[in-house]
């Protein structure tokens, strides 16, 4: 095998340097695969394809049964015309084809292979597969198609996308497909009529069929196995062959908006502002826009960018790309998708706030899921529908509902492909002085001590308020104070929920939890979960007060998960358990005269 290798590589050396029309870009033109083991050339042209093409027969590999899972080889010298994907073959959608040793395949098989294609609209295009007997194909619609050769044609649901490598598989067995894209099972149909045996002269070929469509783009890794693979064994297959792609691939659009560019258009005044950071613009509220160029996303997608919210009212455009999307910013410091039918994803944690740069994420593929990210940790996931509509249009800081944003905004960017998390946390680690203003990383080193005297003072003063908060009445509570008072009467209405949150308190009382938290901190020294936990030992201690309720009602009575949980905190606002507590209530006389004795 070894001096076949230096007899291939020996003669490729003489036809490239003897041929100028040679390896074209490193990519094989329609002249250098023409139609399979049917090239005809002269000299030495025909010596390089006759080795060229045997080299590739044997390189090829094929499993032959479902519990080896065989890839193929790297071909010879058709090698970076995808960093990505060294090994892959391009084809020019013209009549590029290449047809390989036949391995015929009986009433049980399955396909595997990564494609790359910018050119599904154009039509049906072959990727792999036997044109007498059966093909794998896409289609414009989005959709795995396995032709049958006059017999019958079974397709999967919508999943593919331009311009992204995709591991696609299919699996056939008893007149069922089962269509597979990235591992993960996207539809199957069934074959009406009786399948026909393989006749036995069949050849193996890629990017042709017998109805003269091609393939136009990259092939990759074509694998044919006896028998059908399992689910497990085709995201085994996927995992194990997916290459980790750039941040750059397939990224449809990126707006840095450091400064005012041709490539946005503005509608509205828009100012330009700057902090620590660089400079951005900044949104009033009241109407203005950024109009970008026409983005088309597929049935995946992946948005980003960077924000610093002004203000958290109502529903707020940050990103739309019109029927397609709108990623919103809600009044609760959430993330809202907003997909076509109106259809609403709204994070289930709020974790945003107001005047400082923090990082916002959210990827899409359809029957898959919708993973949203704040500062590179996931925050919410839900499952994704199917179809999706493509988008036109970048609209930023309004939507078609004009629904605008209050505040700055940049580094927006939109890739035609769903990101992994580990990308989605790179991304946000790209950018870490954002967020960090270096004017008050200046003022920190120049404290003094005069600075830091004050400071402790302030905390010494919470600190008592908080511990006198916790060992009596609050006054604040009792006060003519309304907000607070409105608060108390919302805490008290709650008790009995044990699933009651800050957010939900947030909610309720109409205010941002930032609002909440500074309201109660300031009035009453505690956060808006001590708050909340104050209100409930009250409601216990009044409650224990009356020797008919059992303690085990007073826990459901007052919203608590646990019984040690309710013991814990009771001691530590009180200083004894429930039941000793009870008991000193009930029996206030003998337990001074025990006192006395002592």
């Amino acid at each position: 095998m070894q001096v076949f290798e230096i007899m291939f590589i020996f003669c490729a050396h003489i036809f490239i340097s003897l041929n100028s029309k040679g390896l074209k870009n490193r990519i094989w033109t329609k002249k250098q695969i023409r139609g399979s083991l049917k090239v005809k050339l002269k000299g030495l042209g025909q010596l390089f394809f006759f080795f060229a093409t045997l080299a590739l027969t044997a390189s090829v590999g094929f499993g032959q049964n479902h519990d080896t899972l065989v890839k193929a080889e790297k071909y010879p010298l058709l090698k970076k015309i995808d960093n990505s994907r060294p090994t892959a073959l391009g084809f020019d959608g013209i009549n590029d084809s290449l047809s390989l040793r036949k391995k015929p395949i009986r009433d049980e098989f399955t396909f595997s292979v990564w494609v790359k294609t910018d050119a599904l609209k154009e039509g049906n295009m072959p990727i792999m597969g036997y044109p007498e007997f059966a093909t794998l194909k896409t289609t414009p619609d989005r959709k795995i198609h396995l032709n049958f050769h006059g017999q019958g044609d079974l397709y999967s649901d919508p999943c593919l996308a331009n311009g992204a490598w995709q591991h696609l598989a299919v699996s056939y067995s008893k007149n069922i497909a089962s269509f597979y894209k990235n591992g993960r099972l996207v539809g199957s149909d069934t074959l009406k009529k009786r399948m026909k045996t393989m006749p036995d002269s069949a050849v193996f070929v890629l990017g042709k069929n017998n109805f003269r469509e091609l393939f136009n783009g990259l092939i990759d890794q074509p694998e044919v196995f006896e028998g059908v693979l399992t689910q497990n064994q085709i995201a085994e297959l996927h995992s194990k062959s997916k290459h980790t792609p750039q941040l750059t691939e397939n990224l449809l659009a990126h707006f840095a908006m450091n400064s005012p560019s041709g490539e946005l258009k503005a509608n509205g005044k828009i100012s330009w502002t700057e902090d620590s950071t660089g400079a951005f613009p900044r949104f009033s509220g009241k109407g203005e826009y950024l109009q970008g160029p026409k983005v088309e996303t597929d049935y995946s997608f992946s948005v980003a960018a960077w924000i610093k919210p002004a203000k958290m009212t109502g529903s707020q455009a940050l990103v739309d790309n019109n029927i397609g999307f709108s990623l919103k910013l809600n009044q609760l410091g959430g993330l809202t998708l907003t997909l076509p039918k109106i259809k609403d994803y709204i994070s289930r944690r709020n974790l945003l706030d107001t005047g400082r740069w923090q990082h916002v994420a959210v990827t899409f593929e359809a029957g898959d899921s919708i993973r949203m990210f704040v500062n590179g940790k996931t925050e919410s996931v839900f499952p994704a529908p199917i179809p999706y509509l493509p988008g036109k249009r970048i609209l930023i800081g309004r939507n078609l509902w004009n629904e605008t944003y209050h505040g700055g905004i940049r580094d927006v960017s939109i890739w035609n492909r769903k990101l992994e998390v580990a990308e989605v946390d790179r991304l946000f680690a790209e950018k870490p002085d954002l967020g960090k203003d270096k004017n008050v990383q200046k003022h920190i080193l120049k404290f003094s001590l005069l600075t830091l005297i004050p400071v402790i003072g302030f905390m010494l003063i919470v600190f008592l308020k908080k511990n006198k908060a916790d060992n009596t009445p609050n006054e604040k509570l009792s006060g003519p104070n309304k907000e607070l008072e409105n608060l108390r009467q919302l805490a008290e209405n709650k008790l009995s929920d044990e699933n009651y949150t800050t957010d939900q308190f947030a909610k309720d009382a109409g205010m941002s939890k930032t609002k909440l938290y500074y309201l109660l901190k300031e009035n009453t020294g505690m956060s808006a979960s001590g708050f909340l936990r104050d209100i409930r030992m009250k409601k216990v201690a009044e409650l224990l007060q009356d020797p008919e309720i059992s303690i085990s009602e007073i826990i459901v009575k007052t919203g608590f998960q646990s019984r040690s949980y309710f013991n814990r905190c009771f001691k530590e606002q009180y200083g004894d358990t429930p039941s000793a507590y009870r008991k000193k209530r009930e029996n206030p006389i003998n337990q001074e005269a025990n006192t006395t004795q002592i």
